[in-house]
């Protein structure tokens, strides 16, 4: 095979590998309004290049429920009933209150830690303000 033809072959290769990885659901547009006095849960992962084809689970840490399952540039939203919950991903837990009638947003991203001059990645947890969530949600799709 010419090197030609092996270029445009890795190319389109690379490109469908890459293009199942991302959100496939709506794009994010408004918060919804919390019902029945639940609490509404946004987590989002912003596009970025490290760890972008790797998508993992969100789980309430007591119950193992999947609150949902994080791809790059996606979002999940989940209402819960008000109260302390933990949540968990592959390598982070983070404690938070789900207030009645409320929106709580938080972050997720996947970070490469070095020790011993080998990488590793962790899944990151991290409450965000509603307007900074407000402003960067709106570049994600509905995880599905």
């Amino acid at each position: 095979m010419s090197r030609g033809l092996l270029f445009i072959f890795l190319s389109f290769s690379t490109l469908f590998v890459f293009s199942g990885c991302a959100g496939k659901g709506e794009v994010f547009t408004a918060f919804k309004e919390p019902v029945n006095d639940n609490g509404l849960l946004y987590i989002y992962r912003p596009d970025r290049f490290t760890g972008m084809v790797v998508s993992y689970d969100v789980k309430d840490k007591h119950t193992q429920e999947v609150i949902g399952t994080l791809r790059n540039s996606s979002f999940i939203s989940k209402s819960l009933p008000a109260g302390r919950y933990t949540l968990i991903t592959p390598s982070d837990e983070l404690d938070i209150t789900i207030e009645k009638n409320r929106i709580t947003c938080l972050t997720s991203y996947i970070d490469m830690v070095h020790d011993l001059g080998i990488g590793f990645a962790t899944h990151v947890l991290k409450p965000v303000p509603i307007i900074q969530c407000r402003d960067e949600i709106k570049q994600t799709n509905e995880s599905l």
